[in-house]
């Protein structure tokens, strides 16, 4: 990805001393568009954001109820809400994201930088919990996160894992991968597990194989990042399972479009 913003001054200082509400005001005003948010606001959460007709809503948050590893839901907007009162005020789900990207058939159709133009009485959002919420304690700890050093985005694989379906939404499960110095693992996982909003534990640590991964230098979503030596790849359930749902869901969503995005700092 394009990772010239962190040469600006005033966006490379993001990383450490903008606060959430800061860092939505960028997004709002356009000067952060399609960035990646790994390191921005260390410390705070992080979501993934789905928006759905309301008749799809339930079964949806049902989705995320038995999948809860890779959807931890963070917030369910009520019908036609804009707001998050619970997890970042002031903010507006329609322009306080680097970029949107809407769905409709399954099928990725369009990506905006804002929904101002979108109708949105009949619409949910829901707030889901995203990786980069943890990176900061496993920085804490000790634990090198590779994908900030190279200043890339995470890695992100399709798994064989299989989600728990709830129709129309049937899909496997996505991680997302980075490299962790093999003498550092317990405090990895130390440092994770609690964090249940942001995917908690790592789901898998080792061979890529053994989760149906052929190649961990070619990932299906984000950047490939670099091993140094004695690092493991270790994995984590991934919120972008959100948007295989959204693609295994075919032409149920025929008549509606859906939005998948990420991420609102929170």
């Amino acid at each position: 990805g394009d990772y010239s913003y962190l040469r600006n001054p005033y966006i490379a200082m993001a990383e450490e001393a903008l606060s959430p509400r800061q860092a939505r005001m960028l997004f709002r005003n356009g000067e952060y568009v399609g960035k990646p948010t790994s390191g921005l606001c260390g410390g705070y959460l992080q979501a993934n954001l789905a928006v759905f007709d309301h008749q799809l809503s339930d079964s949806f948050a049902l989705f995320c109820k038995r999948n809860s590893a890779p959807c931890p839901l963070l917030y369910r907007s009520r019908v036609g809400e804009v707001f998050a009162p619970p997890l970042a005020e002031p903010s507006d789900v329609r322009t306080d994201l680097p970029l949107y990207c809407i769905w409709r058939n399954g099928k990725l159709v369009e990506k905006r930088e804002s929904l101002m133009e979108y109708v949105w009485d009949k619409n949910v959002s829901f707030y889901l919990g995203c990786s980069f919420g943890f990176e900061k304690a496993l920085q804490d700890v000790g634990v090198p996160v590779r994908n900030i050093e190279q200043q890339r985005n995470v890695s992100m694989f399709r798994t064989n894992v299989s989600c728990n379906a709830v129709e129309p939404f049937h899909n496997n499960l996505v991680v997302s991968m980075r490299p962790i110095p093999r003498s550092l693992l317990k405090e990895t996982v130390e440092a994770t597990q609690g964090l249940t909003g942001a995917h908690g534990a790592p789901i898998h640590i080792g061979d890529p194989a053994m989760i149906g991964i052929k190649n961990i230098l070619e990932p299906d979503f984000g950047d490939a990042l670099d091993f140094h030596k004695d690092d493991v790849p270790v994995f984590w359930a991934c919120g972008v399972t959100a948007l295989e749902s959204v693609a295994s869901s075919g032409d149920v969503m025929k008549t509606q479009y859906t939005v998948c995005c990420c991420v609102i700092v929170c």
